[in-house]
């Protein structure tokens, strides 16, 4: 049965409210001000704070795009051999899985411990607010999701070009959700409904 992406508007507009000052704080500024709503949201813990000299692993990001895009946790499932249902990341993966956020993989592994890319943190979260088919007319795979990552204006410059900081993690997500959600005006074109930041 085709399942509902359900998103938590709720959440988009209190992360948006909440994340006012980031027009400065992604000048390039205050970078650990970002950090610090998302922790209040609940997304980010002190241990992460603690850690954010290291990258962002993909199972962390994934917890994040989950939280963040209110994509729940799914228990019991288990899509890659090396997430066991034990896993402490597998019901996040699991739910970005189940709604078409992440794709399986032919060899069965997703590698969670391995650093995430700005290409799959750009998939992941373009995916999860609902760019996956102008990606697809894009070419698809992470090269299609770079194209519209570059076109929304949401692709940032990072430390290294395979692994995120925390920072970089957290900017990717801002952007990402700031863009809205895409309309279809026309045979393979698209165009970003902001979300409004009034409140």
């Amino acid at each position: 049965m085709k399942k509902t992406r359900i998103i938590s508007f709720g959440i988009i507009v209190m992360l948006l409210v909440q994340l006012c000052s980031f027009s400065t704080v992604y000048a390039g500024k205050n970078e650990e001000e970002g950090i610090a709503i998302l922790k209040k949201m609940g997304v980010v813990t002190e241990q992460d704070i603690e850690n954010q000299g290291q990258y962002v692993s993909r199972a962390k990001f994934t917890y994040y795009a989950s939280k963040v895009l209110g994509i729940f946790g799914v228990d019991n499932k288990m899509y890659f051999r090396d997430l066991p249902v034990d896993h402490w990341a597998n019901p996040h993966v699991s739910a970005l899985v189940e709604y078409g956020v992440i794709d399986t993989s032919e060899d069965g592994m997703f590698n969670p411990d391995s650093p995430v890319t700005p290409e799959q943190a750009y998939k992941i979260m373009l995916a999860g607010i609902g760019y996956r088919e102008y990606a697809e007319y894009e070419g698809g795979g992470l090269a299609g999701y770079r194209i519209v990552a570059n076109n929304a204006g949401i692709t940032i410059s990072t430390q290294k070009q395979d692994s995120l900081t925390l920072n970089e993690a957290v900017e990717i997500i801002y952007n990402a959700m700031n863009i809205g959600y895409p309309q279809i005006v026309g045979a393979g074109q698209y165009i970003t409904q902001e979300v409004s930041k009034e409140h």
